[in-house]
């Protein structure tokens, strides 16, 4: 009678260690999703509705994703990441946006601007600029249809990172 309660005890130790060991090994998700969102200026008074469309593979590990690989395509076919692939590396839900030319990722490589989402269901989206003075002018937000919309997402999608002291209604 002992030796059964022993192994129904090791039986149910490695059962509650396997669990443990598959939420915090590396695992992939596929994403292919299209949100409608606004695209908001801080400097003029522009609001865009646009829809993007992202396909890739978002990696998690210790229950939080880490990285994402895959594209962003944005209905303004002019918009500055259609046709770039991206490399998100996120720290907590606050991501770095690396694009890079398909064929040529390690010599064109260049900073694309900040992200914050938790599963690609709600984004936000800070675009980096270059230039003369390097800086943030624009963002992106979905879903959202209207700027009262937007401003409750930004704020919602910003808490705890380092862009959570921006003023969205601005």
């Amino acid at each position: 009678m002992k030796r059964r309660w022993v192994y129904s005890g090791l039986f149910l130790l490695l059962l509650v260690l396997g669990t443990v060991l598959a939420y915090v090994l590396p695992h992939e998700k596929e994403i292919d999703t299209t949100l409608s969102g606004l695209q908001r200026s801080f400097s003029e008074d522009e609001d865009v509705v646009m829809e993007v469309t992202i396909r890739g593979t978002a990696k998690y590990r210790y229950f939080s994703m880490n990285e994402f690989e895959g594209e962003f395509t944005f209905s303004d076919s002019s918009h500055l990441w259609n046709g770039k692939h991206l490399l998100i590396r996120f720290h907590h839900e606050e991501g770095d946006v690396s694009l890079y030319e398909k064929g040529n990722q390690l010599n064109s490589m260049q900073h694309g601007g900040y992200l914050s989402t938790k599963d690609f269901e709600e984004i936000l989206i800070l675009y980096y600029e270059e230039g003369s003075q390097p800086r943030i002018n624009k963002f992106f937000v979905a879903p959202a249809q209207n700027r009262e919309e937007s401003v409750e997402l930004s704020e919602k999608l910003s808490e705890g990172t380092w862009f959570s002291e921006v003023e969205w209604d601005r």
